[in-house]
Parts: structure tokens; sequence; C-alpha cells
């Protein structure tokens, strides 16, 4: 008769050759693995250090107008009803539009000269033209050449609000600036 130990002895051992089977299998697994974090790693690593090693410049050059444009990086200037003169507040905007211009020298702007929707079109076309050389003559005031700031007037049709309320009215009697080039 068989005795009954020898049975449990080796329904042991063939435990302990799964167990060691799974074991070798999940340390395998775990080396892979481990292979593909380092390398994971080694690339995240790799491109942190190469954009710490690019200067501001070379990163900004690598920006399309598209995303410098979307990001607003050049604030709007505001015009009172029916005026070309520039507030304290816009002149406060245009000063922050003039460092970033005169820090970023390879780019150049549109100033879009805009109205309310009070007014005909003619007029309006006039005093966005009038607008949009107001803030070019401040900008240019302040050391941004000449050369590299377009004007257009919009007139009364780009509006951003089209409520009937002077809330509304204001906010489309402006000056954006828009980049358009960058090289």
């Amino acid at each position: 008769m068989a005795d009954p130990s020898d049975a449990a002895d080796t329904a042991t051992n063939g435990h302990q050759d799964a167990s060691a089977d799974l074991l070798r299998e999940l340390v395998a697994h775990l080396r892979n693995n481990r292979t593909d974090l380092r390398q994971e790693w080694a690339r995240r690593i790799g491109e942190a250090r190469l954009l710490t090693a690019l200067t501001e410049e070379e990163i900004f050059s690598r920006e399309s107008l598209d995303s410098l444009n979307a990001a607003r990086p050049l604030n709007d200037a505001f015009f009172d009803y029916d005026q070309t003169a520039l507030r304290d507040d816009a002149r406060a905007a245009l000063d922050r539009n003039a460092q970033w211009l005169n820090r970023w020298k390879t780019t150049k702007v549109t100033v879009q000269g805009q109205c309310d929707e009070r007014g005909s079109a003619q007029y309006n076309l006039a005093l966005g033209d009038e607008r949009a050389k107001a803030v070019k003559n401040y900008l240019t005031s302040l050391g941004v050449a000449d050369a590299r700031i377009a004007i257009v007037s919009l007139g009364k049709e780009s509006p951003v609000c089209t409520d009937d309320t002077e809330t509304c009215w204001s906010q489309n009697r402006r000056a954006v600036t828009v980049l358009n080039a960058s090289s």
C-alpha cells in the first residue's frame, strides 16, 4: 500500500514546479517590461533635455503663426465712440505689445482698425483706418520699426458682439494687432 505522505509529497512537488514556472514567467515579464520602461524614460528624458537645450528664440521659431495668434500675445486697444485718440488703457495695452514686438524682432503685424455698427460703411472704414494709424504711430514711437506694421480698416464688418447695446458696441471699437509673419 502506498504511503499517503508520498502522494502529498508528489502533489507538493507538482505545485512547487508550477509555482516555479509562474515565478520564472513573472520575472521574465518584469525584465521585458523594465526594458520597455527604461527605453520610454530614456526617450522622455532625451526630449526634456532637447527642450531645455533650446533657446527661447529656437522654441519661438518653431511655432506656427496660427498657434501664435491663438495664444493672443498681443492686446487689443479700445476706443471711445467716434474717436481715434488712444485712451489710457489702450496705451497700457500697446506698451505691452511694443515690449513683446521689440523682444521678437522677426515678427510683422497687421493692425486692424474696427468700429461699431453705427454710422455708414464708408464713414466706419475711414474711422477704422484712422484708429489703425493711431496704433501704428504709437507702436513706432515705442521703437517698433514702421516696416513691421501694416494697417487695414475693417470698418464695422468684423464685430465681436452683435447686440444693440453700448456694452456690445464698446467691444467692437478697437484695433486688433495680428501677427502675419515671422522669420
